[in-house]
């Protein structure tokens, strides 16, 4: 090959990586949307309401926060309260966060 032809082709191989890496530093920048960040929210709402309501056979039910990680505790609160659980303990392990719940004593 050339040397016309190498330039060429760093040039055709630069530019392409250099506007692959502004764009990323620019998205990066930016952070997510928000309608993407409330569909995400809704999603994983009726995700979480659906989990609540199959009603597992035992008292406890283990939740990893890393499936709902766009709810807030306090949403995740408030929607285990509205299924009658309660937040009982917290673990963080290699799996994930860890919230273990309760019936509590009125829907027993």
């Amino acid at each position: 090959m050339n040397e016309a032809v190498l330039r060429e082709l760093a040039i055709w191989l630069l530019v392409p990586s250099v506007a692959v890496i502004a764009l990323i530093g620019l998205v990066v920048r930016i952070g997510t949307p928000a309608a993407i960040r409330r569909r995400r929210r809704e999603r994983q709402t009726r995700k979480l309401t659906a989990l609540l309501r199959t009603r597992p056979p035992s008292n406890t039910l283990i939740v990893n926060w890393i499936d709902y990680r766009e709810l807030s505790k306090d949403r995740l609160r408030a929607l285990f309260a509205e299924h009658d659980w309660q937040l009982s303990t917290q673990e963080i392990t290699d799996r994930g966060w860890l919230l273990t719940c309760t019936r509590t004593a009125e829907s027993r």
